[in-house]
């Protein structure tokens, strides 16, 4: 006599579909935004000749450099950050695009729940 196993359950149902790439999607994002996030420490360590003393050096003098600048360039230099964030994690998702890919079309595969 064989034991009869039950079939496994994909997720076939919109909602469910819909909050796997949803999920998917933002943790894709966080994952990029904290490389982009690596990438301007990395920057800074590489300021300080990889020293870090010279990192905290570079960060301190750049800091004081910001508090005693007028509010004008305080805003161009938020600006200018903003932008090279945002450059930067263009790049990192167009880089890392395939991986999300590769995530979200899996769905078909058959999930076990139990």
């Amino acid at each position: 006599m064989m034991a009869s196993r039950t079939p496994r359950q994909t997720v076939t149902d919109g909602a469910g579909k819909a909050l796997f790439w949803v999920v998917s999607v933002v943790l894709w994002c966080l994952v990029n935004v904290a490389v982009t996030v690596g990438l301007f420490a990395v920057l800074f360590v590489m300021f300080a000749n990889a020293n870090f003393e010279g990192f905290f050096v570079e960060v301190g003098n750049l800091a004081n450099h910001y508090l005693a600048a007028p509010p004008a360039a305080r805003l161009d230099f938020e600006q200018l950050v903003a932008l090279a964030f945002l450059g930067k994690f263009i790049i990192v998702c167009l880089c890392r695009l395939s991986a999300l890919r590769g995530g979200l079309f899996s769905t078909d595969k058959a999930v076990s729940h139990g």
